[in-house]
């Protein structure tokens, strides 16, 4: 197995008009995935839409990448939308089973055996 130099995640919640902004920054392994998906998950469903920040983000480990997509799924149906927030891109809802954007944004890596 190789090891991979993670940039370190880091996690931001702020409110832009009006709405819970969470910005997230670094590689992004399990561990992270995890840690996102809750903070997602303790706003109200009133709170939603919400904005979700990826512009910072670099590697996503393929395992998050799985983590994420059911996460999202769950979310989309049980509390609403999230809308993704991309430099010099519009936001984009991330509805209808629609992953590829927040993974486009960066490098999903495979562990070599």
């Amino acid at each position: 197995m190789s090891v991979i130099d993670l940039k370190q995640f880091q996690m931001t919640v702020k409110t832009k008009r009006g709405r819970p902004c969470v910005i997230i920054k670094g590689d992004l392994n399990e561990k992270a995935a995890w840690q996102l998906l809750k903070q997602l998950e303790k706003f109200q469903p009133a709170l939603y839409p919400l904005n979700l920040d990826v512009d910072g983000v670099g590697t996503i480990h393929w395992f998050a990448a799985n983590i994420l997509k059911s996460g999202f799924e769950h979310l989309l149906m049980t509390r609403g939308e999230i809308f993704l927030i991309q430099k010099c891109k519009k936001p984009q809802p991330l509805s209808h089973g629609n992953f590829s954007s927040i993974f486009s944004s960066a490098e999903a890596s495979r562990d070599e055996g």
